[in-house]
Protein backbone atom coordinates (compact mmCIF):
# COMPACT_ATOMS: atom_id res chain seq x y z
CA UNK A 1 0.00 0.00 0.00
CA UNK A 2 2.72 2.12 0.96
CA UNK A 3 4.46 1.88 -2.68
CA UNK A 4 1.29 2.93 -4.05
CA UNK A 5 0.90 5.68 -2.16
CA UNK A 6 4.47 6.49 -3.31
CA UNK A 7 3.81 5.99 -6.79
CA UNK A 8 1.01 8.00 -6.88
CA UNK A 9 2.96 10.85 -4.99
CA UNK A 10 5.63 10.30 -7.42
CA UNK A 11 2.93 10.69 -10.28
CA UNK A 12 1.42 13.76 -8.68
CA UNK A 13 4.59 15.58 -8.49
CA UNK A 14 6.03 14.79 -11.99
CA UNK A 15 2.42 16.36 -13.50
CA UNK A 16 2.95 19.16 -11.58
CA UNK A 17 6.00 20.07 -12.48
CA UNK A 18 5.09 19.55 -16.19
CA UNK A 19 2.51 21.85 -15.59
CA UNK A 20 4.43 24.46 -14.02
CA UNK A 21 6.87 24.02 -16.77
CA UNK A 22 4.21 24.73 -19.55
CA UNK A 23 2.89 27.76 -17.49
CA UNK A 24 6.01 29.09 -17.66
CA UNK A 25 6.77 29.03 -20.71
CA UNK A 26 3.04 30.43 -21.43
CA UNK A 27 4.22 33.33 -19.35
CA UNK A 28 7.63 33.69 -21.23
CA UNK A 29 5.98 33.41 -24.49
CA UNK A 30 3.57 36.46 -23.04
CA UNK A 31 5.76 38.80 -22.02
CA UNK A 32 7.46 38.35 -25.31
CA UNK A 33 4.51 39.00 -27.43
CA UNK A 34 3.77 41.92 -25.04
CA UNK A 35 7.52 43.09 -25.89
CA UNK A 36 6.87 43.42 -29.41
CA UNK A 37 3.27 45.02 -29.42
CA UNK A 38 4.85 47.97 -27.10
CA UNK A 39 7.89 48.20 -29.65
CA UNK A 40 5.54 48.21 -32.58
CA UNK A 41 3.10 50.67 -30.67
CA UNK A 42 5.99 53.23 -30.10
CA UNK A 43 7.67 52.80 -34.07
CA UNK A 44 4.01 53.68 -35.17
CA UNK A 45 4.09 56.62 -32.54
CA UNK A 46 7.59 57.89 -34.11
CA UNK A 47 6.24 57.15 -37.55
CA UNK A 48 2.80 59.37 -36.61
CA UNK A 49 4.93 62.02 -34.97
CA UNK A 50 7.78 62.95 -37.32
CA UNK A 51 6.47 62.02 -40.91
CA UNK A 52 8.99 62.26 -43.78
CA UNK A 53 11.98 61.77 -41.28
CA UNK A 54 13.18 58.40 -41.67
CA UNK A 55 16.82 59.01 -39.41
CA UNK A 56 14.10 59.15 -36.33
CA UNK A 57 11.95 55.94 -37.63
CA UNK A 58 14.85 53.76 -37.90
CA UNK A 59 16.64 54.93 -34.57
CA UNK A 60 12.93 53.54 -33.09
CA UNK A 61 13.03 50.53 -35.01
CA UNK A 62 16.58 49.88 -33.72
CA UNK A 63 16.57 50.81 -30.00
CA UNK A 64 13.07 48.73 -30.03
CA UNK A 65 14.78 45.50 -31.68
CA UNK A 66 17.88 46.18 -29.15
CA UNK A 67 15.77 45.92 -26.20
CA UNK A 68 13.42 43.21 -27.22
CA UNK A 69 15.90 40.87 -28.27
CA UNK A 70 17.94 41.75 -25.48
CA UNK A 71 21.30 42.56 -27.70
CA UNK A 72 23.88 44.69 -26.50
CA UNK A 73 24.69 46.07 -29.59
CA UNK A 74 22.91 46.21 -33.19
CA UNK A 75 23.42 47.89 -36.02
CA UNK A 76 20.97 48.73 -39.05
CA UNK A 77 22.23 48.66 -42.84
CA UNK A 78 20.86 48.53 -46.27
CA UNK A 79 21.27 45.71 -49.01
CA UNK A 80 22.62 47.13 -52.45
CA UNK A 81 21.92 43.79 -53.73
CA UNK A 82 25.70 43.05 -53.54
CA UNK A 83 26.93 44.86 -50.26
CA UNK A 84 25.25 45.67 -46.93
CA UNK A 85 25.64 49.45 -46.39
CA UNK A 86 25.40 50.78 -42.43
CA UNK A 87 22.36 52.77 -41.91
CA UNK A 88 22.72 52.73 -37.70
CA UNK A 89 24.42 51.61 -35.35
CA UNK A 90 23.65 51.68 -31.69
CA UNK A 91 24.68 50.61 -28.58
CA UNK A 92 28.18 50.94 -27.73
CA UNK A 93 29.19 49.46 -31.72
CA UNK A 94 31.59 51.00 -33.37
CA UNK A 95 32.98 51.22 -36.48
CA UNK A 96 36.18 50.62 -37.41
CA UNK A 97 39.05 53.51 -37.86
CA UNK A 98 39.54 52.63 -41.57
CA UNK A 99 36.02 53.00 -42.58
CA UNK A 100 36.21 55.83 -45.36
CA UNK A 101 32.67 58.82 -44.88
CA UNK A 102 29.93 57.11 -43.40
CA UNK A 103 29.23 53.85 -45.47
CA UNK A 104 30.54 50.82 -43.54
CA UNK A 105 30.29 47.87 -46.22
CA UNK A 106 29.44 44.59 -45.66
CA UNK A 107 29.91 41.61 -47.57
CA UNK A 108 27.82 39.02 -46.11
CA UNK A 109 25.27 38.70 -42.69
CA UNK A 110 25.58 36.46 -40.00
CA UNK A 111 22.63 35.22 -38.17
CA UNK A 112 23.27 34.69 -34.37
CA UNK A 113 20.25 32.85 -32.65
CA UNK A 114 19.36 33.93 -28.66
CA UNK A 115 20.30 30.14 -27.73
CA UNK A 116 23.54 30.13 -29.85
CA UNK A 117 25.13 33.81 -29.78
CA UNK A 118 29.19 32.30 -29.01
CA UNK A 119 28.87 30.75 -32.82
CA UNK A 120 27.84 32.25 -36.25
CA UNK A 121 25.19 29.29 -37.58
CA UNK A 122 24.30 30.18 -41.20
CA UNK A 123 25.80 33.11 -43.08
CA UNK A 124 24.35 34.33 -46.20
Amino acid sequence: MTATLDDELADLRRSNAELQRRLNEALCERDESLQREAATTEVIRVINSSPGDLALVFEAILENALRVCEAAFGFMASYDGEHFHLLMAGRGWRRDSDTRGSTCLFTKLIRLPRAEAQLPVESY
